[in-house]
């Protein structure tokens, strides 16, 4: 990863904490309602590597993007990589779920007196909403919590499938509908990947898979996405990708990875990344 464009990124958000870690719950009616958690009371995790003989390893859900009351599906995605057990004190693998809000249309449209709509119609979204690393010891709570957050947000869900534990809790508790699908993910016949594998849900982690989803990572990281200017109209300099992520943690794999590390966080948002701009 290109450590110098992260590492002014991880500069920049370093006093710009703008992520709400909630609480997800259901209501008496079965809908998922969220409680915003003082950050003074916050678990987010924030090691990394994250210590294997560590007590706590629950996290809380981190949200910069909330979705609407009743929101439409297609609007946002998500990416998740599983755990395996509950709990665990040999391992630093922890459950990560990435939600991104894919590129959608922002009506500002006006009537004025003479009837005509006024307005320009803008893109908006195209970043992470949401996300959530941690686990619990008891393997059911850790699905539940994503499951949560994937239903809050409607959307629609690609999954590491190498581990099965959290597309069964889907397909248990009949909410398979929020799961992709082989053919709904388009990068897999792209790149001619998991053609023999016959899993109905989500993406097995081959080696062609993996290469594919950090050079598309490393692409979307370095893209240039606008310019900020000066107050005379003269070029400040160019604003690339990476102000897309506003995951300190996330940043912090990225300069530490190497082949042989462990990277939840980077696997989880790589394939919804790779789902997202597939299908954009």
């Amino acid at each position: 990863f290109p450590a110098q464009i992260i590492q002014r990124q991880l500069t920049r958000i370093e006093n710009d904490d703008t992520g709400l870690p909630v609480k997800l719950y259901r209501d008496s009616d079965g809908k998922v309602k969220h409680q915003i958690i003082a950050k003074e009371k916050s678990k987010v995790i924030n090691k990394f590597p994250f210590p294997k003989d560590s007590k706590d390893k629950e996290g809380d859900i981190v949200v910069w993007d909330f979705p609407k009351e009743s929101q439409q599906f297609g609007v946002y995605y998500a990416g998740v990589d599983p755990v395996v057990e509950g709990r665990s004190d040999s391992s630093d693998s922890l459950f990560s779920i990435y939600i991104y809000k894919a590129v959608t249309y922002k009506e500002n449209a006006q009537i004025g007196e003479d009837g005509k709509i006024k307005g320009t119609s803008t893109l908006e979204g195209d970043y992470i909403a949401a996300c959530w690393t941690g686990r619990f010891d008891d393997i059911n709570k850790t699905n539940e919590r994503a499951e949560l957050l994937v239903e809050w947000f409607n959307a629609l869900t690609v999954c590491e499938n190498n581990v099965t534990s959290f597309i069964q809790h889907m397909i248990k508790n009949k909410k398979q509908r929020y799961l992709a699908r082989k053919d709904d993910l388009p990068f897999l016949k792209e790149i001619q990947a998991n053609r023999s594998v016959y899993q109905e849900y989500g993406v097995k982690m081959t080696s062609v898979v993996k290469t594919f989803i950090l050079s598309n990572m490393i692409e979307y990281i370095k893209e240039e996405i606008g310019v900020v200017h000066k107050n005379d109209g003269t070029e400040l300099r160019k604003r690339l990708g990476v102000e897309r992520i506003p995951d300190k943690m996330l940043l912090t794999e990225m300069l530490a990875y190497h082949d042989k590390l462990n990277v939840d966080r980077i696997i989880s948002f790589g394939i919804v990344l790779a789902l997202v701009k597939s299908r954009e």
